[in-house]
């Protein structure tokens, strides 16, 4: 049981590590679509 109790730890550790990645992709990317929109309106 105990053994069973860290594997899902870990799989559960991993799966947010995933998740933060993601959402770091995702808030670079739209960081860089805002930046591309303002610098276009500034025209």
């Amino acid at each position: 049981m105990k053994v069973q109790n860290i594997l899902i730890d870990k799989m559960i550790i991993f799966f947010n590590a995933d998740i933060i990645t993601l959402y770091i992709k995702e808030l670079r990317l739209l960081g860089k679509i805002h930046a591309h929109a303002r610098h276009f309106l500034s025209f």
